[in-house]
């Protein structure tokens, strides 16, 4: 079988991988709508959130670079806001119409109006970016357990970093070790699922699942 390993090398670094100066913006961008909700929440006498921890790719350190052929493939930052629960409305549509006002509030110029859609706050911009605000509430309960929810359609248990650590411990379990003998560098299947996410968007006509789809299915 032909050897294919420095030529997939080559095109991950050259193709794959976002670049340095990319990810710097994106996270400049994330940095920018924090601030603004803070800001805009502050305006309308609100309390802000108590934690804004990285989500997705850029947490995972899967970003990719937007396929050539396929444009409509744009570059999403994944945010949670963590409030205490006393902080926002009772249902969950109306914290985050609480969390799109804050947004709107903090000002800024944006390629169309923010949006509170069903899982997040969507902020979109020029050159195809777009920041997704997942919005969570934190209590204790009764047993003196910490308890993080996300506003959905209702009110759901999910502590946005769980996914986070629960991918890293999966790279560092199945990636080639190179205290057993592995040549290959370390983190191999940080790599493979960065492939599988660019292939996965390289066509503009498929509709196939990324992210958790291929965790999941890479996890089997």
């Amino acid at each position: 079988m032909f050897d294919m390993h420095s030529e997939l090398k080559t095109f991950f670094k050259d193709h794959v991988r976002l670049k340095p100066d990319k990810v710097e913006e994106l996270d400049v961008l994330r940095q920018r709508n924090i601030d603004r909700l803070n800001s805009g929440l502050e305006k309308l006498e609100y309390n802000g959130p108590v934690d804004t921890p990285t989500q997705g790719g850029r947490a995972m350190k899967t970003l990719n670079q937007t396929p050539e052929n396929n444009p409509d493939v744009d570059y999403d930052i994944d945010t949670a806001t963590i409030f205490e629960r006393d902080d926002l409305p009772e249902n969950p549509l109306d914290a985050r119409k609480r969390v799109l006002a804050g947004v709107q509030k903090g000002g800024g110029n944006f390629s169309q109006e923010p949006e509170a859609r069903t899982n997040v706050v969507t902020v979109w911009y020029q050159g195809g970016y777009h920041i997704d605000l997942a919005v969570h509430r934190i209590y204790t309960d009764v047993f003196g357990r910490e308890i993080i929810e996300h506003a959905g359609v209702e009110w759901s248990r999910r502590d946005p970093v769980d996914i986070t650590d629960w991918f890293k411990g999966q790279v560092d379990l199945r990636s080639p070790s190179i205290s057993n003998g592995a040549t290959v560098d370390a983190k191999q299947m940080r790599r493979i699922v960065q492939l599988l996410k660019y292939f996965s968007k390289s066509r503009k006509s498929w509709k196939l699942g990324t992210g958790s789809v291929l965790w999941d299915l890479i996890s089997r």
